[in-house]
Order: structure tokens, then sequence, then C-alpha cells
């Protein structure tokens, strides 16, 4: 309170994010707001299960600082916004990206270079499927993410996505 400038960051190093604990009010003055908690104290690199729920709160709080900046959404064909998705398709991912396009062989080999790594292997495939589509208007690139969600009965995420 006396140097608000000060910030223990020695306490914060020397510790492992807890599991569970996504967000942390850094500031006395202003309980109210949250930082993700990955921005704060470094994560267990062996705690892989763990990573969607702290990709999704650092996706909803980069979001809402570029809302305060510029008005505009940071858009879900983003590599982050990607991200997002990937994060909360889970195990059956492989189905949506082959909607997408992705031969199996693909899947595959995404598989096989990211062992136990869920999230990587679902971000990957989904980059390499926007990738291959650069020339496609972003409307179009949403309405076949749209479609491939909605034959996958991953439709709620879609009406998530919509919301955000």
């Amino acid at each position: 309170d006396n140097d608000p400038f000060l910030y223990p960051a020695e306490t914060y190093l020397e510790t492992i994010c807890p599991k569970n604990v996504y967000q942390l009010q850094t500031c006395q003055k202003s309980p109210d707001t949250n930082i993700p908690a990955c921005l704060i104290i470094p994560l267990d690199a062996a705690f892989q299960d763990g990573m969607g729920p702290h990709i999704i709160v650092l996706k909803e709080f980069l979001a809402s600082l570029e809302d305060m900046v510029d008005g505009m959404g940071s858009g879900i064909l983003t590599d982050f916004g990607l991200m997002y998705v990937a994060a909360r398709l889970g195990a059956e991912w492989s189905l949506v990206v082959s909607h997408l396009g992705l031969k199996q062989a693909e899947i595959e080999q995404i598989q096989l270079d990211n062992p136990y790594k869920t999230i990587n292997q679902t971000s990957i495939a989904l980059q390499k499927w926007r990738d291959r589509q650069k020339e496609r208007a972003d409307s179009t690139l949403l309405k076949q993410l749209f479609d491939a969600l909605d034959e996958t009965d991953y439709k709620s995420l879609w009406d998530e996505i919509e919301e955000k």
C-alpha cells in the first residue's frame, strides 16, 4: 500500500500454481479485479489436464482487455481463439477436425507428435485447418466450424462462442 509499484514476485516465483486455482485477486484496493493465475504463478508443466480452464480464463481476460481498449473481440479464428475451442472440445476433438477436412493420417501424426497433450493436439489440428483455408473469408470458416460442431453434437459450444 505504501509503494504500489513494488510487487513481491519472489514469493510467487518460488511456488507452483495450486490445482483448481485459475484467478487471483492481486490488489487489495480493487477486490473485484482478478488476474488469471497463470500470469502470476508458474504452472506445473506436468499437470496437462488442468490447462483447459487456465486457457479459458486467460482468453476471457485478454478479450476483456481488448474490449476495453478498442471495443473489438479477438476473434475465434485467431490462434488463441482456436485454443479456447480446443480447451472446450475434449477427447472427441478428432471427430470435429475430421468434419473440417483433416485426414485420419494427419490426425494420427498430430497425436504422435504431441502424446498425452489433448489440448495441444486439438489446437494444432484446428490451426492446420484454418491455415489451409487462408483464401476463404472468415465468415465461411466460421460456418464450416459451426457445421462441424453441430454435426458432432457440440452445438452448445458454438452457442457459448456466440455469447462471447
